[in-house]
Parts: structure tokens; sequence; C-alpha cells
């Protein structure tokens, strides 16, 4: 069950690139299975976005911070934001270039399968001529943002400590190729035989920010499993249940208090 001062907050789901397809309930339901299994939980204000895949992380980042002042005007409640993939850029540029507004509104971002240091999946030569003319895809190549979140957010006192007391980023892997999703089996086919522990699109070390003092946790989940539906995941509704209860009941903790290590499987640990 959820902690009963969760209704405290509002809360917003980001979706990353492409997931304008993927909102389709033909195609996966991004986003809507984590806000029906949330209403079912009593929770009341959720909002869902994803940004345009087209544009680039730091554009979005502008449009997001119009979003969120939108919605905080209309409610005296703090964010709680659940970002996924690029999604988890844009939220930390806007946390970056809006640092007041987050430090006032925002209780806690979780950001989930961060691509912080880019994918080695968009080094493949035939996708140099998509990268040109796509900025959306662009943002996500290697050490793209690296240097602005060392500058803006890891060198800054206050920004870090910021980042220490209320960012929890959750990376993920999956061991076996056949129990990823269909749709990203080849990439992690091909990853996990170069060596790589991958969620399928990135690996374990291309979601971390050096030296960024957020909380972490590390679990055994590919990169469809939490935000789609059956269609594009090999979980069911009942995993993405069970740890979307444990990850927001884990967000209203104190920076003193101790996140449970234990998410779902064996497989999970914890790193503080």
């Amino acid at each position: 069950m959820l902690r009963t001062e969760a209704n405290r907050y509002q809360y917003v789901f980001m979706g990353g690139i492409l997931g304008e397809i993927l909102e389709l309930p033909v195609v996966g339901n991004y986003l809507r299975e984590n806000e029906k299994i949330l209403r079912e939980l009593g929770v009341q204000d959720i909002h869902t976005m994803t940004l345009s895949s087209f544009n680039s992380a730091h554009r979005n980042a502008r449009k997001l911070m119009d979003v969120l002042r939108s919605k905080y005007a209309a409610s005296d409640k703090k964010f709680i934001i659940f970002s996924h993939s690029k999604a988890c850029l844009e939220v930390l540029l806007a946390l970056g270039k809006e640092f007041d507004f987050f430090r006032s509104a925002v209780e806690r971002i979780i950001c989930v399968q961060p691509p912080f240091k880019g994918s080695e999946v968009l080094e493949a030569p035939i996708l140099k001529p998509l990268l040109r003319a796509w900025p959306g895809l662009a943002s996500l190549t290697k050490d793209y943002y690296t240097e602005f979140f060392q500058r803006e957010l890891v060198d800054v006192p206050e920004r870090s400590a910021f980042l220490r007391d209320r960012v929890t980023v959750i990376r993920t892997f999956k061991a076996k190729s056949r129990e990823v999703s269909w749709a990203i089996r080849p990439f992690h086919f091909v990853m996990k035989r170069a060596g790589a522990r991958s969620d399928g699109l990135l690996t374990l070390d291309e979601q971390t920010i050096s030296r960024a003092p957020y909380r972490e946790l590390v679990l055994e989940m590919d990169h469809s499993d939490l935000f789609t539906s059956s269609r594009l995941s090999t979980e069911d509704s009942a995993f993405r249940r069970s740890l979307m209860v444990t990850l927001i009941n884990s967000s209203l903790l104190s920076s003193e208090d101790v996140i449970p290590a234990r998410l779902h499987d064996p497989e999970v640990c914890l790193v503080l």
C-alpha cells in the first residue's frame, strides 16, 4: 500500500523518445498503465506527458518548465516527477536552468533508465545521417550533456545537495536476451555479445552522472518494462504495480531514511 502522505503531492510521468507512438493503445499504452495503477491506489493528481521526440532535450526542458509552472500555479501541491529515458535529460536540464523553482516546487525526481552519458547504440554508422536531421536523437549521443551536468549540478554545492536529497536514479540491466522485450531484443543481444550489461538500449555505465551524490537503485529490468503494457514488455501489471508502490513510498522518505533494497527479486541491489 502507498504511504498515507502520497496524496499530498501531484505526480508527473514524463515519457522518452518516440513516446508519442508508444502511447497509442495499439502499441504499448506508454505511461497510461502507470496512471491507471496509481488511480486504483487512490492517487488523484496525475499528469502524463511526452515532449516532442524531434526536439533536443534542452529545447524540451524549456517546454517542461512552462508546463510545470502552469500546473504548480493551479495547485499548491509539490511535484513527484517520474521521468523515463530521454525525459531524464529534460528534467535535469530544467533543474540546472531553473533551480529555484525546483527547490520550492519539486519534492522528488525519479529518473528511470536515464541516458545521462548517451547510448552507444547510436554510434552505428547507419544512423549518422539520421542524427544530423533529428535533434532529439542527436541529444542521446555519447556525452552530449555530460559537461553540463557536471558544471551545473555536480560542481555546485547547493545543487549537488538537491541531487543527494531529492533525486533517485533507477539503473537497469537484463541478464538474458530471451527475457527482454521483442522490440529491443536485437540490440540487447548485440550489446550482451560485446560484454555490456545493458537494458537493451543503455549500458549500466551510460545511466550514470559521474560523482553525482543522488540515491541509486540497480535492478534487473529491460528498457520497456516499467512504463509500457505487455505488448512491449515481458513483465505484467503486477510487476509495475509493486514497483510503483515501492518507488513512491521510497520517494516520501527523508534523506536520512533507508530505501528498501529489494524491490522485486534477488537481483536487486541497493547503492547509496
